[in-house]
């Protein structure tokens, strides 16, 4: 534990941690924030957070490779500057423009998560990547613990307006952390061999069926996620608890969302290793698939409040072991030197789930509440499906390259 905090490993997990809460604080409070204020309908509303992650469907690939040719610690500052800026311009909103403009900066620079999920694979011995991008997500899963109860605590106080602001304050500290605690990691000679290698069409990289199958349970992934999660607490209003006041709905909600994070948190940062070394990346993919269909299979063919909460912990385990192993398994298919921009094009196809999978879900409720947990099931069971093609590639072997030192 000591030799983590004494790593480069930290600054990173604390920059993720840190610009996660500052991301869940916004989360109860925008909607609310966007209707009162400024009096935009439902659809407006969604309209906004669409519009985020098509805009970070656009900007990650573009961020990912510039990180390969100049380096991860500037593109990590810049793209912190952006989610700063958009906090800014949210909090001195005076009209809806405002609001547009502050998700399309954000979402355009929203590469922090990919990017440091590069910067950990450059430090990170091959045999240790899916332990390492597991430590992002870790970090990622408690900021969303402890972030949106913060927010919605912030906004009930002392008004929304405030609660952006603490925002942006989060986002400084990360700046911070990032010009004073984190050494570039991708040395000069790699960043010279992105620039000279020669340049290949997204299409090039992802023909190779291994990146592909990736790339694709990742959008199956989110798609399955959204498509529930969008809906979830409707779900439980209408099915589980239907004669439960919205209040009790709620907080029961909240306390089952808690619990599933300390679990996705406690088998993302303790149990991946061990799973790793004993069978392997693909198959961790494999498993983790398996235990997320399980998982929504219970949610949707005994929709009571146990099942449920059973349920999403078991999904959450999945999830924990599957995504990092997936997002190891992209490295070691990948070029060294287009690896920041294959992790990029990963989020992007993550980022295109984030705006089909709420649609989806809406589309199916309105049908027939009791159907998301079955439609994400299906989805997450042609996911695994897909997951059954992969193949443990060759890992190179040798330590985790030097850090390449702060640039002057």
């Amino acid at each position: 534990m000591t030799s983590f905090f004494r790593s480069a490993k930290f600054p990173i997990f604390l920059i993720v941690f840190v610009d996660v809460i500052g991301l869940g604080i916004t989360i109860p409070v925008l909607p609310v924030y966007a209707e009162g204020y400024f009096k935009l309908s439902g659809l407006q509303i969604a309209g906004l957070t669409s519009m985020f992650f098509a805009a970070q469907f656009i900007g990650a690939p573009i961020l990912g490779r510039l990180s390969d040719r100049v380096g991860r610690r500037p593109v990590l500052i810049a793209s912190q500057l952006g989610t700063l800026t958009g906090a800014i311009l949210t909090a001195v909103a005076r009209s809806p423009i405002y609001l547009v403009v502050a998700r399309l900066v954000d979402g355009l620079t929203g590469g922090n998560i990919s990017v440091a999920q590069a910067y950990l694979t450059d430090i990170t011995p091959p045999a240790d990547r899916a332990k390492s991008v597991g430590l992002v997500i870790a970090a990622f899963g408690l900021g969303f613990i402890i972030g949106p109860a913060f927010g919605a605590f912030m906004s009930a106080s002392f008004g929304p307006r405030i609660t952006f602001g603490c925002a942006a304050f989060a986002s400084v500290c990360t700046i911070l952390l990032s010009i004073f605690l984190l050494e570039e990691s991708l040395p000069e000679e790699k960043r010279t061999s992105a620039i000279k290698a020669p340049e290949k069409s997204t299409r090039d990289i992802i023909s190779n069926p291994q990146i592909a199958r990736i790339l694709v349970i990742g959008l199956l992934g989110q798609i399955a996620v959204f498509a529930f999660n969008s809906v979830f607490i409707l779900w439980v209003d209408k099915v589980v608890l239907p004669g439960w006041s919205i209040d009790r709905v709620q907080r029961a909600t909240g306390v089952v969302f808690i619990f599933v994070g300390i679990v996705t948190v406690i088998t993302q940062g303790g149990v991946i290793g061990p799973v790793v070394r004993k069978i392997g990346e693909a198959k961790g993919v494999i498993v983790g698939g398996f235990l997320r269909v399980l998982g929504n299979g219970i949610m949707a063919f005994f929709p009571r409040i146990y099942p449920a909460a059973a349920g999403s912990a078991i999904a959450g385990i999945g999830g924990g072991i599957a995504q990092p192993c997936a997002s190891a398994l992209l490295t070691f298919h990948a070029p060294d030197v287009a690896r920041g921009r294959i992790i990029g094009i990963n989020q992007s196809a993550m980022s295109l789930g984030n705006i089909i999978g709420p649609l989806l879900g809406g589309f199916v409720y309105d049908l027939d509440p009791s159907w998301p947990p079955m439609v994400s099931m299906g989805v997450l069971f042609l996911m695994w499906l897909v997951a059954l093609g992969l193949t443990q590639p060759e890992k190179p072997t040798g330590p985790a390259p030097a850090m390449a030192g702060r640039p002057a």
